[in-house]
């Protein structure tokens, strides 16, 4: 969940020339952006946002070469391909220089508590000075569509419908250019290919991209179909490549009005826009490898009456960092940001969306997404500015680590800040009107932004946070935050996997530079943030995410296997995790990164249980918005009073599909929960108000759709008794096996 907040932030090029701004890229991780001119290249630094060198082509460069174009990364950032208007690629070699020791100092010393609350904090620690040269320029013939890079190499599709490949040197070879007259085209792989379909046509690649998850590359032809390109092998040889189009039944008319795409790996969505205005979502079936429709973006017609004569087609598409969100942007004005399965957040069509004397920022050429999305990056198209302008997001810690709030509070971070929802105590001594805001500490947002995970405890009164490195912990009602002692400690961990509270101890998932092993680590909030304190123990393979029930944690790595440990208190501020079980999920699960979240809960598969029974009955796993259920058939070596030292669990099935968020019934050990029987109705003005929402949502959707939406408990049931009805999955079309 995102949410837009305040006015746009205006920048300028820092040059004398003031060039007009074509289009914005980032480095694969949002650190760097490079700003293309018509003429040159700028590269700016995400935090602080400063400008670190900008690069101006000589005029007889412009002349020979052209214009430029598009500007392509290589993964290492070591270098940049820039296409030309005159069909040439010129390729750049990026490099830090050493011969500056720091690029920028703060010169304002007279306040350090002033200069500790601003960006100019940042400036303090050491910003990379970068060289930037020419390294050669290669002409393409046919002229340059577009590019993507594949592994090592660069794709470019060229206007005589050839795609070449070049290696970053810019060698390449006429044996491996793939023709698209010559590829065979299906509706599926079980389909007769039709070799003759383009032949002797004169159709070309508008854009594409590669997709490693699915395997293959996605297409939009000049002739506006959509198509997924299917190699035999890595290579991309010629002569092993099918191409499968896209079906869209009952939307016919969408088929040849496809115009740009962006591909979603985690949830394995691929979004098209299109000329009418719309964005179409395919996925590949998994067992003929045919594109199906998933679900088509439209705005409500009862909301926005007439869009299509106003917005135009859809032009731009951009998934956020986390690709829980997608922006879209029209070509004759307006922008929108969609939920991975179609729930719309922000629309700047709607009537309570103005900027004063900035209309302009509303027509939008070109779009780019800042690390972990807390900045959208965009480009006016008034077709000769040299500003830019950077829109700044809140959004949910629930859409990367389930346990960031408990069910009955909301958590939203921003670049430099928590919301924390207040309850009606809180409220009525608070002009923050239904929000705590907490400052993150400045000393370790200086070299560990940005954050990533978030993690509310069950009382909802500690908070932890992870960014690049490290992590620290706050209590609420103080504003007291704790932080490593020892620096080298805090840069030799970094968090890997979502971060869960259990009674006072906070567990993360971690590596460990120093010894170069990923490791479980418990911490607890009483002691101080020191190793000393803290209880670790190894496991093979990376920790994507973390769950907990009671006394039970489950870890998923990346391994394809999940791990089960039991928690224990040794002391008052010690704990300790003894191993269970290993669950290998190579069977159900196509790739670690498709899996969004993982929780261990008591919901049961039978209707009815034993009475007084407590223990971890199951296990959820939404695997790119499929959810999967793992329920315990039987317990192994059950002693009353302790952990079991084994659970055996039935094969994954599913139970729902296109689900984003999963809200269930959450428990921890006793002296918690009994803490949580105190604060029962202190909530209430916030579940009557998810309870309107939901309900408005639920109506908003289409009526052959069926939705799951979470529900309020009743005010005289302080802790709910588990069954299989108590699952709840966010979705704007939710399908229930």
């Amino acid at each position: 969940m995102y949410f837009l907040l305040g006015w746009p932030r205006v920048f300028r090029l820092d040059t004398e020339l003031s060039p007009a701004i074509i289009s914005v890229t980032s480095f694969k991780d949002k650190r760097f952006f490079a700003i293309l001119t018509k003429d040159g290249i700028s590269i700016w630094l995400s935090k602080p946002t400063l400008q670190l060198v900008y690069h101006q082509r000589s005029e007889n460069s412009v002349t020979l070469l052209g214009e430029n174009v598009c500007a392509e990364w290589k993964d290492d950032s070591s270098r940049m391909a820039i296409s030309t208007s005159r069909g040439y690629i010129i390729f750049f070699q990026l490099e830090r220089d050493l011969s500056v020791s720091h690029l920028f100092h703060c010169a304002d010393q007279r306040s350090s508590k002033k200069k500790e609350s601003s960006e100019l904090f940042f400036v303090n620690h050491r910003i990379p000075a970068i060289r930037m040269k020419q390294d050669c320029a290669i002409r393409i013939s046919g002229g340059v569509q577009c590019m993507s890079q594949v592994r090592d190499d660069l794709f470019v599709s060229c206007g005589d419908g050839i795609i070449r490949k070049l290696s970053w040197d810019g060698s390449t070879s006429e044996k491996n250019n793939i023709a698209i007259s010559s590829l065979p085209f299906c509706l599926d792989l079980d389909d007769q290919p039709r070799a003759t379909l383009y032949r002797n046509k004169s159709v070309f690649v508008r854009q594409m991209q590669f997709c490693p998850l699915m395997g293959g590359l996605a297409l939009v032809l000049s002739d506006g179909r959509a198509a997924f390109l299917i190699p035999q092998s890595i290579k991309f040889e010629p002569t092993q490549c099918r191409c499968v189009l896209a079906q869209a039944p009952g939307h016919e008319s969408l088929q040849r009005s496809h115009l740009c795409l962006a591909a979603n790996h985690r949830y394995r969505l691929i979004a098209y826009g299109c000329s009418s205005g719309e964005a179409i979502l395919y996925y590949l079936d998994e067992v003929t490898g045919a594109m199906q429709v998933s679900h088509i973006l439209v705005l409500p017609p009862e909301k926005f009456p007439e869009t299509s004569k106003h917005t135009g087609p859809l032009s731009l598409l951009k998934w956020s960092p986390d690709e829980s969100v997608l922006v879209v942007a029209w070509e004759s004005g307006g922008f929108a940001l969609w939920t991975a399965f179609g729930a719309l957040l922000v629309c700047s069509l709607s009537g309570d969306f103005s900027m004063p004397n900035d209309a302009c920022f509303l027509h939008l050429r070109s779009l780019e997404w800042a690390a972990e999305g807390y900045e959208l990056w965009a480009v006016p198209a008034d077709g000769g500015s040299e500003h830019f302008c950077i829109l700044d997001f809140a959004r949910s810690m629930t859409a990367v680590n389930y346990y960031g709030s408990p069910n009955d509070v909301v958590l939203l971070l921003t670049g430099d800040r928590l919301l924390v929802s207040l309850n009606e105590s809180q409220n009525a001594c608070s002009s923050s009107r239904g929000w705590l805001q907490v400052l993150l500490p400045p000393a370790y947002l200086s070299s560990n932004w940005p954050i990533r995970y978030a993690s509310l405890d069950e009382s909802g009164q500690c908070v932890a946070i992870a960014g690049r490195a490290g992590f620290a912990h706050c209590w609420l009602p103080s504003r007291r935050w704790k932080l490593f002692g020892n620096e080298g400690q805090e840069q030799n961990m970094a968090v890997t996997g979502s971060m869960a509270w259990w009674a006072e101890f906070v567990c993360l998932g971690c590596f460990d530079e120093q010894t170069q092993c990923n490791e479980i680590r418990l911490y607890s909030r009483h002691c101080k943030v020191d190793n000393l304190f803290a209880h670790s123990t190894r496991v093979p393979t990376l920790v994507s995410c973390v769950s907990v029930l009671r006394d039970l944690l489950v870890a998923y790595c990346s391994d394809n296997a999940l791990r089960l440990f039991a928690l224990r208190t040794v002391q008052a501020d010690r704990a300790e995790l003894l191993r269970l079980q290993e669950i290998a999920l190579n069977y159900c699960v196509p790739h670690p990164y498709c899996v969004l979240a993982v929780l261990v809960t008591s919901l049961r598969a039978e209707p009815a249980s034993p009475p007084g029974q407590s223990e971890p009955e199951s296990i959820l796993i939404n695997c790119s918005g499929r959810l999967l259920f793992l329920a315990r058939d039987r317990l192994v070596n059950a002693v009353p009073g302790r952990t079991p030292r084994s659970f055996t669990f039935s094969a994954a099935t599913p139970i729902a599909s296109c689900v984003e968020q999963v809200w269930c019934p959450r428990g921890g050990p006793q002296r918690a929960t009994a803490r949580q029987g105190g604060r029962a109705g202190q909530h209430q003005h916030l579940r009557r108000q998810l309870a309107q929402r939901h309900q408005a949502e639920a109506e908003d959707l289409s009526e052959h759709e069926d939705s799951a939406l979470p529900t309020p408990p009743r005010d005289d049931q302080d802790e709910p008794q588990p069954d299989k009805a108590d699952v709840q999955a966010s979705t704007s079309n939710c399908r229930l096996s």
